[in-house]
């Protein structure tokens, strides 16, 4: 058998369906059905689209699905996978069921979850038919699954496919994963079909005969369509069953004792029951009762096995069975897996039935090998619960064992759930464990992970004392990985509290190591530290570090340290004045991150993309951008800074209502993190508002807060802010704040003013060469900077010089009495400038594009020519930095700034 068939199985569905209780389901589903065709005829045009048919257990979810795929043309390729009730449902197994309906074959690389991503999904967007895929019961899904399912459903609209999915939607709790998971998917994208009781006149033409009034049957299966089909179907119909079980139940009993107990025990198995494994679980019995009881509705024939008619009556016939009954019955479930040949494709369902046995020396045997399995698949949050099972019977094994066991649980559970007191716990009892064994490798290793637990927690103290203990030990034992992932560690924490020269040591000391044992991943991450330290410090052969970092970690599809690399270059780089390289740098990066969903690196990238386009002056885009990204669900603190940070001093600038409101949060973000590139940002922001609103104690309060950082805590581009400000403010500077800044700040702090305003405005920070011009003495100057402050919406610093603007063109100084300036009405409204440069025939265009339109669907709509179409996509992808339409999709996802604004309706030639 296929690996992705254990006891389980999916269908692809040939022939129509002519079970005469599946028409007669389809009552009062009119409707709904040809929701689904419509649907599936617009996606030649319109693009594809997910549909999740809801409602609770036999309501007819799945008959209306089968009825869909009934009616399809042949030639139309079709496949039906489910969800299963185990323990720790199967990763990716409804995903990797599907594929193999498909393509009749499992993929080469079938233990790799990347296949089923973007692989799969280039094949699926090259089929000339859309096909149609079908998953069931996505209550029960897996997290993997989930994350396939998000990762098609934001590329679905340029995907030629319908992903039709079933699932109860009582069952999903408020907090249920699914929720989380359909919600990233674009609600344009999605259609939700909730499936109601059946309405009394179509429970009256199912009720010919019955002898029971419909207005009974409603009150008694509440317009349940399976439950309405159960009692009707019943024997002993002019007596009303009490419940649906009671009718389940007769007809078992109806059975001969032998085949009772057959499908006693097949009601044991979870999911599709295989063919070939049919003989060793009933003990080699007589099998001949299998037809017995698809005659009598009780199971029925599936392409890959059997399966009951419903869910509902394998659930009532286990629940009837008396506790040593079911375990006797899962014990003989466990024998036959056991007895296969290969147990890796039966690893999820061992597991399950040593669980459900008790059976601990296999739960202690194939638990981790069920894990690792899942781990392969990226999914962590089940490898988790396979490893949680065995946390209780370590005392059957051994130390070494017990302790490795630990150190696998808290690994995912740190990956999948929280790092919470549970997992440091488990850290903590591993190197007790690994002590007693004087395994003080081991005992290095699980405090370098304490180490990095507590930095992921904020506990910046625990961190490095943790660090400090690691590497005591560390080095005392031969050179290993272990030291390496330790130094690397420690590089990056006194990286991140601008330690600089401490971070270089050790980021060389990790590099070494990580060549010695070809580590290629710890040299990316050793190579971006030392990279990021060094430019930091104005040193700008950094660079070349993080380029090859770069390469490495693309080269060895290293995903997450590429993304650190877009991020902390692209800082790099706006803190040393490089604008437009730092520009191209973050597109890049938000490119990278959102083909590979990796949205805890996309939002905060997108947060340095807002912070670009305030220190280019760009105050509308910057507040745009910023508002996008804090308006992005499911982010973290870390996640939100940058954009929080950029917007406060956005609004600022602008001098816009919400200012204290959003410093504010800022402020307690930055102090919360606790890392001094925050504090020194919020610091700066409130230093600039005070030397703008002349607030002389709020000014003195923020320089001290700024020198309490401590002048190598502070990038060079940050220390010429902070020296502009106080020199512009009348403050004292400390000598060594002023040392080694970048020229521009040299010139301004030498006198020389028209140069550093020229300089400024060469480097795109047209805001700072507008107050440099507004220090000077001429008429023209003053007047210029006005202009300018009124072009880029600069209304702080418009208000400011036009209060001064007196019969001399002086500045006042903090000192002199003064009360805090207003708004004035020279407020400008500056020009609206288009993202990315797009007009707004493209964005016209751009806008029916995202929608699903194929080109000559736009052209139809908007009565043009197909080659005008053409030229203008094309022209937008050029400006997007584009290549494809998945690609302009995802960027729209993640960036929805760019269509905020709506285009005119008209597009002319």
């Amino acid at each position: 058998m296929a690996d992705i068939f254990p006891i389980f199985g999916c269908q692809q569905i040939d022939t129509p369906i002519n079970d005469e209780n599946h028409v007669i389901d389809m009552l009062d589903r009119d409707t709904q059905l040809q929701a689904l065709h419509r649907e599936y005829d617009r996606i030649q045009n319109c693009g594809g689209k997910a549909i999740f048919i809801t409602g609770e257990a036999g309501i007819g979810k799945s008959t209306l699905a089968e009825n869909f795929l009934a009616g399809l043309d042949k030639t139309i390729l079709r496949a039906i996978a489910l969800c299963d009730p185990l323990s720790t449902p199967r990763p990716l197994g409804p995903v990797r069921d599907l594929y193999l309906a498909i393509n009749g074959h499992p993929p080469s690389d079938a233990n790799s979850s990347g296949f089923y991503f973007e692989q799969w999904l280039a094949q699926l967007q090259a089929m000339p038919i859309p096909p149609v895929l079908v998953i069931e019961d996505l209550h029960w899904v897996d997290e993997r699954t989930l994350d396939w399912i998000q990762f098609v459903g934001r590329r679905i609209i340029q995907l030629p496919i319908l992903l039709l999915c079933t699932f109860r939607d009582d069952e999903i709790y408020s907090n249920h994963p699914l929720k989380k998971a359909l919600a990233t998917v674009p609600a344009s994208y999605q259609i939700s079909l909730s499936l109601p009781a059946l309405s009394l006149s179509a429970i009256d033409e199912m009720n010919t005969n019955s002898g029971i009034s419909s207005q009974r049957l409603l009150s008694i299966t509440g317009g349940n369509p399976f439950y309405l089909t159960e009692l009707l179907n019943s024997q002993h119909s002019s007596q009303i069953p009490t419940t649906v079980a009671d009718v389940i139940q007769s007809r078992l009993n109806s059975l001969p004792s032998e085949a009772q107990f057959l499908i006693e025990r097949l009601a044991c198995v979870v999911g599709v029951i295989s063919i070939p494994l049919l003989p060793a679980i009933s003990d080699n019995r007589d099998l001949s009762p299998v037809d017995n009881a698809i005659e009598r509705g009780i199971l029925e024939e599936s392409c890959h096995g059997l399966c009951f008619r419903h869910d509902i009556v394998r659930i009532t016939i286990y629940n009837q069975l008396k506790p040593f009954q079911r375990r006797q019955h899962e014990r003989a479930i466990l024998r036959a897996l056991l007895g296969l040949p290969d147990h890796t494709p039966f690893l999820d369902s061992i597991v399950h039935y040593a669980q459900k046995t008790e059976s601990i020396d296999t739960l202690l045997q194939f638990a981790p090998l069920a894990a690792a399995k899942a781990a392969q698949f990226g999914a962590h949050k089940e490898a988790t619960a396979y490893l949680a099972q065995c946390k209780p019977i370590l005392n059957h094994t051994s130390a070494d064992i017990a302790a490795t066991l630990l150190e696998e649980w808290a690994y995912e559970a740190g990956l999948s759930i929280h790092i919470d007191s549970e997992v440091i716990d488990a850290r903590k009892q591993a190197i007790d464990l690994w002590q007693q064994l004087g395994r003080n490798d081991k005992v290095g290793e699980n405090l370098r992970w304490l180490s990095r637990m507590h930095w992921y927690r904020g506990e910046s103290q625990q961190a490095h004392s943790y660090i400090e203990q690691a590497l005591v030990i560390l080095e005392q034992e031969p050179a290993s990985v272990a030291q390496a992932n330790a130094y690397a560690l420690r590089a990056q924490y006194h990286m991140l509290q601008d330690q600089m020269p401490e971070a270089i040591t050790w980021a060389n000391k990790t590099i070494a190591l990580a060549k010695q044992f070809n580590c290629q991943e710890i040299l990316a991450h050793a190579l971006n530290t030392k990279g990021t330290a060094k430019m930091f410090r104005a040193d700008l052969t950094g660079e070349a570090d993080l380029q090859q970092s770069l390469a490495i970690s693309l080269a060895n599809k290293l995903d997450e340290q590429a993304a650190r690399v877009y991020t902390n270059l692209s800082e790099c780089l706006i803190e040393n004045g490089e604008l437009s390289k730092a520009e191209a740098c973050i597109e890049q990066g938000i490119s990278f991150d959102t083909s590979h969903d990796l949205d805890s690196w996309t939002y905060y990238l997108i947060g340095r993309k807002a912070q670009l386009k305030l220190e280019q002056s760009q105050f509308q885009e910057a507040q745009l951008i910023a508002n996008s990204a804090l308006r992005q669900p499911n982010q973290t603190l870390l996640m939100k800074i940058p954009a929080q940070i950029t917007l406060a001093r956005t609004l600022l600038r602008q001098g816009s209502p919400g200012f204290e409101k959003h410093q504010a949060q800022a402020k307690a973000d930055a102090l919360k993190i606790n890392e001094p590139q925050y504090l020194a940002a919020v610091y700066l922001t409130d230093l600039e508002y005070a030397v703008i609103h002349e607030q002389q104690a709020m000014a003195t309060t923020a320089l001290s807060a700024l020198l309490k950082l401590g002048a190598l805590a502070l990038s060079h581009r940050k220390r010429g802010e902070a020296c502009f400000w106080a020199h512009y403010g009348d403050l004292e500077i400390p000598s060594r704040f002023t040392k080694n800044l970048p020229q521009v700040f040299d010139v301004f702090l030498g006198g020389d003013i028209q140069r550093a305003a020229n300089l400024f405005t060469e480097q795109q920070s047209v805001y700072f060469a507008g107050w440099c011009l507004s220090l000077q003495s001429e008429p023209e100057s003053l007047t210029q900077a006005q202009n300018l402050f009124a072009t880029i919406g600069a209304n702080s610093a418009l208000g400011y010089i036009t209060k001064h603007n007196n019969s001399t063109t002086e500045k006042i100084s903090l000192n002199s009495a003064s009360t805090p300036s207003t708004q004035t009405a020279l407020h400008s409204n500056p020009p609206t400038h288009m993202p990315y440069g797009l007009t707004k025939k493209e964005r016209l265009v751009l806008s029916l594009l995202v929608a699903g339109n194929s080109n000559s669907a736009i052209a139809e709509k908007l009565s043009r020519s197909k080659r005008t179409i053409e030229n203008h996509v094309a022209s937008i992808f050029s400006k997007l930095g584009c290549k494809n339409r998945v690609e302009v999709l995802l960027k729209i996802q993640s960036e929805p700034w760019i269509q905020q604004s709506t285009p005119e309706a008209v597009l002319a030639d």
